[in-house]
């Protein structure tokens, strides 16, 4: 069995997911909601899983992007080649490592 056609979807999902959150941040600076101060020329994109994965891919084609934050999402679209020019944090599992106890909250 070939997992390739997964990761072909996973591709897909995250690139639609990040253009659909570059449609909002240009929608957004286009017409500025009045909750105070938003910067739109230093945006960051954050998320987690394929959030995650999307986040980089946005930041990757926003050149107003100023940072990008993944957290345990695999990167399956072109900025798994490129890389990024923006300061980014990529967090992962380490699932090599135990997890501690911890007790019942008191």
């Amino acid at each position: 069995m070939s997992i390739d056609p997964w990761y072909d979807s996973a591709g897909r999902v995250a690139n639609e997911w990040a253009a659909d959150a570059e449609f909002v941040v240009r929608t957004l600076a286009a017409s500025p909601p009045h909750i105070g101060a938003l910067d739109f020329d230093h945006v960051a994109y954050i998320g987690h899983s394929m959030g995650g994965a999307a986040a980089f891919e946005a930041c990757r084609l926003d050149p107003t992007c100023r940072a990008a934050v993944d957290m345990d999402g695999t990167l399956w679209t072109e900025v798994r080649n490129t890389g990024l020019l923006s300061p980014s944090l990529l967090l992962q599992d380490d699932q090599t490592a135990e997890c501690p106890r911890v007790g019942p909250v008191q």
